[in-house]
C-alpha cells in the first residue's frame, strides 16, 4: 500500500512544465526518425503492393545483408556522442570539432572497408542465408551500400541538430516526409525494385541536405555536400568493379581476402594523403 501511496505522490507531482523542454530537444530527433523509418519500410511494402514477391525477397535479402555491415559502425557513431554535447556544452568547440571530425572520418572509413568486406564475400554469404537465385541481380547490393553509408552520415549529424536547435528544421522534416511517401510511390510503381532503392537513396540525400542546409556553416570544416557527392560516384565505381571480380573468384576465400584488404589499405591511404582533391575536402 505504502508503494502505490508513494507512486500517487509522484504521478500527481508531475507537472507539465517540466516535459517541455524534453519534449522540444526530442521532437527534432523524432521529425528525422520519422522520415528515416518511412523512408526505410514504405519502399517494401509499396513493392509487396506493386510488384511480385520475388522482388520483394530481392529486396528484404539485400537490405538486410547490407545492413548488417551498416550496424557494425554505429557503436563508434553513438559511443563518441557524449563526448561531443559534453564539449558543446561546455564551450571546448576545439575539442568539438576534434571529435566531431574523428567520429565522422573513423565512421565513413569503417563503413567504406566493412562493405568492401560484404561485397567480396557476396557470392559466398547470400546463399547461406536465402536463395541462391537472388545473386542473378546482385549489382543491385552497390545501391543499397551506398543509402546505408548515407544512414550512416544521418547518424552522425543528426544528434548534432539538438545542439544548435534549429527553428527551421520542423517544416523541413515535415516536407521530407512527405516527400519520401511520394517518391516511393511513384519510382517503385515505375521502376520496381531498382525505383525502391533509388528513392531510399534520394531521400537519404535530401536528409543531409536539410541538415547541411540548416548547420552546413558550422561544419563546414569537417564535412560539404561536395564530397558526399563525389565519395558517392567514387564508391559506386569501386563496388561495381569488386562485384565483377568477385564473380571471378568465387570460392577463393584467401584471394577474396587479400583484394580487399589491398583495397581497404588504399583506400586508407587516399584518406590520409592531403593532396588528393576529393579526399582533402574534409581535413584541415
Amino acid at each position: 500500500a505504502s508503494y502505490f501511496i508513494k507512486l500517487k505522490k509522484i504521478i500527481f507531482k508531475f507537472e507539465y512544465k517540466n516535459i517541455v523542454p524534453y519534449l522540444k530537444i526530442l521532437f527534432p530527433l523524432f521529425l528525422v526518425d520519422l522520415v528515416f523509418k518511412t523512408n526505410d519500410f514504405l519502399p517494401r511494402y509499396s513493392l509487396s503492393y506493386f510488384n511480385s514477391n520475388y522482388d520483394v525477397g530481392l529486396y528484404t535479402v539485400y537490405e538486410n545483408y547490407s545492413r548488417i555491415f551498416y550496424l557494425f559502425i554505429t557503436p563508434l557513431i553513438f559511443i563518441l556522442y557524449p563526448y561531443i554535447a559534453s564539449f558543446f556544452n561546455k564551450e571546448k568547440f576545439d575539442k568539438y570539432f576534434l571529435t566531431l571530425r574523428s567520429s565522422f572520418e573513423m565512421s565513413l572509413y569503417a563503413y567504406i572497408s566493412v562493405s568492401i568486406v560484404g561485397i567480396f564475400y557476396l557470392q559466398d554469404l547470400i546463399p547461406l542465408i536465402s536463395n541462391q537465385t537472388f545473386l542473378a541481380k546482385s549489382e543491385y547490393i552497390i545501391y543499397f551500400f551506398i543509402a546505408n553509408l548515407l544512414m550512416c552520415l544521418i547518424a552522425i549529424f543528426q544528434p548534432i541538430l539538438i545542439l544548435y536547435n534549429k527553428p527551421k528544421m520542423y517544416s523541413i522534416f515535415i516536407i521530407l516526409f512527405l516527400l519520401s511517401i511520394i517518391s516511393s510511390l511513384i519510382l517503385v510503381n515505375l521502376y520496381g525494385i531498382f525505383g525502391s532503392v533509388i528513392s531510399k537513396i534520394l531521400i537519404n540525400f535530401a536528409i543531409i541536405f536539410g541538415i547541411y542546409y540548416m548547420i552546413g556553416k558550422e561544419i563546414s570544416n569537417i564535412f560539404n555536400l561536395k564530397f558526399l557527392f563525389s565519395i558517392s560516384f567514387y564508391l559506386i565505381l569501386i563496388y561495381q568493379v569488386l562485384i565483377q571480380i568477385n564473380r571471378l573468384i568465387v570460392g577463393h576465400y584467401s584471394l577474396n581476402l587479400f583484394i580487399s584488404a589491398t583495397v581497404i589499405g588504399l583506400i586508407f591511404i587516399m584518406f590520409q594523403n592531403k593532396n588528393i582533391k576529393y579526399f582533402a575536402s574534409i581535413r584541415s
